[in-house]
């Protein structure tokens, strides 16, 4: 069908990899996005195995519904695939990220933090539900600007050392 973008969750990836259905998409393929769900790099292996680390060039995108869906993104490597955690990369340029701590305090590289998000794309609120929202929207400390908030994720997260993100979990696990 001429199909050049695959967008799905890496489980359902992983799933087209052990169908073989994807020998017939391979080809016409210039980007396979996976986001969704956390992903378990070790997955892609066995699609690394056989097919070029860039074409297609698999994206891990990191996101949430309150936050236009996608947050993150990482043009993945093969070597990606032989690491432990889930590379979700650097932050789309209109969006802000922060790795805080309890005290609302950035965490030092490397240190485990909460994932808050500002910017643009951040929602205003849950429909009918104030009381959910003035616990997930927070002022935004680190902002000049009147009025901005940061969404608090609940998903925790580290900057690596060449400055990329990797989510952890979840804070409530």
């Amino acid at each position: 069908q001429g199909v050049t973008v695959l967008n799905q969750t890496p489980s359902a990836f992983k799933a087209l990899m052990a169908s073989q259905a994807h020998s017939a998409l391979s080809d016409q393929l210039r980007y396979v996005i996976l986001g969704g769900e956390a992903l378990e790099p070790a997955i892609l292996q066995a699609w690394y195995a056989t097919h070029d680390e860039h074409h297609p060039q698999l994206v891990n995108m990191y996101g949430l519904t309150e936050a236009t869906v996608h947050v993150t993104y990482r043009l993945l490597q093969q070597q990606d695939s032989e690491q432990v955690g889930s590379p979700v990369g650097t932050r789309i340029p209109d969006l802000t990220i922060y790795l805080l701590d309890a005290h609302g305090q950035p965490v030092p590289l490397g240190a485990v933090g909460e994932l808050y998000i500002g910017g643009a794309g951040v929602a205003r609120g849950y429909l009918n539900r104030p009381a959910l929202t003035a616990e997930r929207f927070v002022p935004d400390p680190f902002s000049d600007e009147a009025g901005a908030r940061l969404y608090k994720t609940g998903d925790v997260a580290r900057y690596r050392p060449d400055g990329n993100l990797e989510f952890v979990g979840r804070n409530d696990e």
